[in-house]
């Protein structure tokens, strides 16, 4: 279920990666940095592998 989680995230991300595009180079930047950490960030974390120490 995470992966499920985590491939919806990546998706959104993208669709939504075009519209931050702005004239002003300062809004364009804000708006991929809030894209990546509201989607490629939990994307991320989700998609990860656990990596537990088995000892």
């Amino acid at each position: 279920m995470k992966k499920v989680f985590g491939i919806l995230f990546i998706v959104v991300g993208l669709i939504c990666l075009p519209q931050v595009f702005a004239p002003s180079v300062a809004e364009t930047i804000g708006g991929i940095i809030g894209v990546s950490l509201f989607s490629f960030l939990p994307a991320y974390f989700l998609l990860r592998g656990s990596k537990k120490d088995k000892k």
